[in-house]
């Protein structure tokens, strides 16, 4: 809209003129699209674009075999879905009461148009075809106590059916929209009615008729069209990219040369996978030749090859015989590599844009790999779901507003699909971290995360009760036992002799509270670490305590009742070295095979510290589990070694457990343990604390599951003053390589990246290997 003193300008052979009031270009576009091409094929009356869609310039029976294709339409409606299930909402840029009042009642017509999923991924077909349409059928209903036009039922119309005229304006979709139909000839008298009310809009092109709707027919349809681009000049019939490019035209010639190789594959199988027989009759015997043809026929069948051969004669030349070839299944391995590994990975990467989201492989990078794939995936999901909601906003949101509620403004209104919210339950999991370490959270912003309305007109903050009046202090630390016939747990010095359930006590920035464990027994538990840095009372003064809410109780590392996992020694030791010294890199250490009885007694020399990190297996313990495939290593001296147990019904896959090094050792042959135990298919380990999963990520190992520390499967002699009570990580080798040399490098080189805490909250899941 032109405002008061604007001046445009209009550029003429003759020179500039200045014309008031007039849009830039007189409102037309530089150049009529039909003249951007050498020449156009068009035939009929009404002139339409040929069909630019590779597949369909080829062979059409192509294009259908294409969408017939299990492997290719898994990515495609993969692709779709994800979309089509996002959640959606209606939003208007003006707060005033009249467009609030319309944005309402526009949210429920469409969430009453029926199967409104199913629509939504109708129109996402065009990511496909290129093109694709939906035809409402509209109807007045009240909403609200308002008589509005809705949404009554809808039908999809094929992408393929869709045509345009070459001298329509291309800037509007709808000018010179029409669709293929047939003739009247069999069809019932309402089709043939429908011909005859619509004959003036029915024109004949190179593909038969097409119906082109008038203004007021126009708006019942919705189309949505994917990539849109122009055609080259010299291939005129690429003119109609203009209304729409699909995944079908971009992945033909991949898909076309994956058929000739699966036809080869199969051709090959056919003729020559189950051997070939030669059967020998004697040279210059038609009789012999006969009978040995009519058996052959006899015995012959689907996939059987028999070939007759006559032997010259000689001193065998009459006798018969079988020789049976059998034939080499190499060439059909590199046949069925190239079908899926070229072909078939080239065609889901342009789909989705990557290929973890269908298909199981070594991530190598450990989860960075596997986030790129995600984060690739999610970009692609993105674009699809913002094409989409500009459609049916400017197809479906404004029309309705025009038709209901012609005084507003229907630019004001949109149709928004969710994808801002993806991070709602990361965002909650780190609310919930900063609540549990007392901080205040105004609870307006938590509304707004969850969408949730506001209780009152007073802003008001949520805090940990716990957390409210407790105040800090420092006592000195120690370690009792109190009915050890049913526990060993901390008590924190200076803690309430007699608490309360759920009383709760500050000692060392540690936040302790009274609570049932997994046992049903009461003791002192973390539930929180406290302010520090001095802003607490000193050692002298008193530690205040406070009833804390009951939660739930925190579970165990596992359901067994022994220590949760074999660990190799405490991370501290292995980072020890000479001060000034230089670093040096991970020995080479041989480890052999050895007994249980030598593997014990070399693994209890440890001092008591570090034993605690290790689940003591008994020599009869360790004997059982060798019966069962397990495999212990030691070093020639004995100061080092690791166990191997198998994974039952995954062979080649173990367990890694009882990693040690004795003092006095190698310096850095638990480090070398480890890389010899994943060259011989080590899938698997769990360990006590950040330290031993630091070392252990930096070999490529992931954490897939953190749980709680839980007294009653702490092990005997368990240090809680020096070690507290840390997570239990369980981790799986995510490297692509079980190469010495490869893995040792790696380690080195810090492939893996740095291991990150954060990342691991207790409670961490991923899906167990």
């Amino acid at each position: 809209m032109m405002m008061a003193g604007d001046a445009l300008y209009l550029v003429t052979a003759e020179g500039v003129t200045e014309i008031p009031g007039m849009p830039p270009g007189q409102g037309q576009t530089i150049l009529p699209h039909a003249a951007g091409f050498l020449g156009l094929f068009t035939g009929g009356t009404a002139r339409v674009y040929w069909p630019s869609d590779t597949a369909l310039k080829i062979a059409r029976q192509n294009a259908i075999k294409m969408r017939a294709d299990a492997a290719v339409m898994e990515c495609v409606e993969l692709r779709q879905r994800a979309v089509a299930l996002l959640d959606w909402r209606v939003e208007c840029d003006t707060d005033e009461p009249a467009y609030d009042e319309a944005r309402t009642i526009l949210e429920k017509i469409l969430r009453r148009i029926p199967r409104f999923t199913q629509y939504r991924e109708n129109l996402l077909h065009a990511i496909w075809f290129g093109r694709y349409a939906v035809a409402n059928r509209y109807t007045w209903d009240w909403i609200d106590g308002r008589k509005v036009v809705v949404i009554k039922s809808w039908i999809p119309i094929h992408g393929d059916k869709l045509v345009w005229k070459v001298d329509a304006d291309v800037g509007d979709l709808f000018d010179g929209l029409g669709i293929r139909v047939g003739g009247t000839s069999g069809l019932s008298e309402e089709v043939s009615r429908w011909h005859s009310e619509h004959k003036q809009w029915i024109e004949s092109t190179e593909f038969g008729w097409a119906y082109f709707p008038p203004p007021g027919k126009r708006e019942l349809l919705v189309v949505h069209r994917h990539y849109i681009e122009d055609g080259e000049y010299e291939e005129p019939r690429n003119a109609s990219r203009i209304f729409g490019v699909g995944i079908r035209d971009r992945i033909y010639w991949t898909w076309y040369q994956k058929q000739d190789a699966l036809a080869w594959l199969m051709e090959f199988l056919e003729r020559s996978a189950f051997g070939i027989e030669l059967w020998y009759y004697p040279a210059g015997n038609p009789q012999a030749r006969e009978e040995l043809r009519q058996a052959a026929a006899e015995r012959a069948g689907p996939n059987k090859n028999i070939l007759l051969v006559p032997r010259p004669p000689g001193m065998e030349g009459a006798v018969y015989g079988v020789e049976r070839i059998e034939p080499s299944l190499a060439g059909a391995q590199a046949l069925k590599e190239i079908i899926t590994d070229y072909f078939g990975h080239q065609i889901k990467r342009y789909i989705l844009g990557q290929t973890l989201t269908t298909e199981a492989h070594a991530t190598g990078l450990g989860s960075n790999l596997a986030s790129i794939h995600l984060d690739t995936f999610l970009q692609i999901v993105r674009y699809d779901a913002i094409n989409l909601q500009e459609t049916i906003t400017d197809q479906v949101v404004r029309r309705l507003v025009g038709w209901n509620w012609p005084g507003l403004d229907a630019r004001a209104f949109r149709f928004v699909i969710e994808l801002e919210r993806d991070d709602t339950r990361e965002k909650l999991e780190a609310l919930q971290a900063a609540f549990n370490m007392g901080l205040k959270i105004r609870a307006a912003d938590l509304r707004e995360l969850l969408d949730i309305s506001d209780p009152g007109p007073e802003e008001e903050f949520l805090q940990n009760p716990a957390y409210r009046s407790l105040e800090t202090s420092v006592p000195t630390a120690q370690y009792t036992e109190q009915d050890a016939k049913v526990e060993r747990y901390w008590i924190p010095p200076g803690a309430p002799p007699d608490p309360q359930d759920g009383e709760t006590y500050i000692f060392k920035d540690t936040i302790y509270a009274w609570l049932r464990n997994t046992a049903g027994i009461h003791q002192w538990q973390v539930v929180g670490r406290a302010a520090s840095g001095g802003r607490g009372p000193g050692p002298s003064q008193p530690t205040t305590t406070t009833p804390a809410p009951s939660r739930p109780e925190r579970p165990g590392p596992t359901a067994t009742t022994r220590p949760p996992g074999e660990k190799k020694e405490a991370p501290q030791q292995e980072k020890t070295k000479a001060p000034g010294k230089k670093r040096e890199g991970i020995p080479k250490v041989d480890f052999h095979e050895t007994t249980p009885e030598r593997f014990v007694e070399f693994r209890d020399k440890l001092p008591p510290d570090r034993r605690a990190f290790l689940t003591l297996y008994s020599i009869d313990e360790i004997r059982d589990k060798i019966k069962k495939g397990a495999k212990i290593f030691q070093t020639a001296d004995g100061t080092a070694g690791y166990m191997l147990v198998p994974w039952e019904g995954k062979p080649g896959e173990y367990d890694l457990c009882n990693v040690f090094r004795i003092p006095g050792g190698t310096p850095g042959a638990g480090q070398a343990a480890v890389i010899q135990a994943i060259s011989q298919g080590a899938t698997t380990l769990d360990c006590i604390g950040e330290g031993l999963a630091r070392i252990y990520h930096k070999y490529g190992f992931r954490v897939y599951k953190v749980v709680a520390w839980d007294d009653q499967y702490a092990p005997a002699g368990w240090d809680y003053q020096k070690h507290d009570r840390p997570p239990i990580y369980f981790m799986r080798y995510v490297g692509d390589t079980r190469d010495p040399e490869e893995i040792r490098r790696r380690a080195e080189s810090g492939y893996y990246g740095e291991f990150r805490s954060k990342d691991y909250p207790i409670g961490f899941v991923e899906d167990s290997p």
